[in-house]
């Protein structure tokens, strides 16, 4: 509630007499209060796609106590740009709305190949 009432209290300074916005038309306020509404949602969607992530990069910390930097950047493409919800969708897609470039398919057209590993067996001397 204290919120609610902090929130009107900012809105009617900025709409007052010498407020920035006091020039402004009663429908101009309006659609900038519904882009605040509508970018307000695209923050809130953008910081839950992350929470899941967090939770489990703790597992996986907890287990091996320490993830190199390689493998940290490793772990967010994969999981922004592989794994997939029920629906489909990609934490990229969800947050960009809209599907990204095949990872897989993309990797395979841009990396060189790989060369062979060494002999791992050496005789000793």
């Amino acid at each position: 509630m204290a919120l609610l009432y902090k929130s009107e209290e900012l809105l009617s300074v900025l709409s007052g007499r010498n407020g920035p916005l006091a020039d402004c038309s009663e429908s101009d306020i309006y659609h900038m209060k519904q882009k605040a509404r509508e970018f307000a949602g695209i923050f809130q969607r953008s910081s839950s796609c992350v929470e899941g992530r967090n939770a489990q990069l703790s597992l996986r910390h907890h287990g091996i106590h320490r993830l190199s930097d390689q493998k940290l950047r490793a772990l967010t493409v994969v999981h922004n740009y592989y794994l997939k919800r029920p629906d489909g969708t990609t934490a990229a897609e969800r947050f960009y709305e809209n599907r990204p470039i095949d990872m897989f398919k993309w990797l395979l057209g841009n990396m060189s190949q790989v060369p062979r590993p060494r002999n791992g067996t050496k005789i000793a001397a």
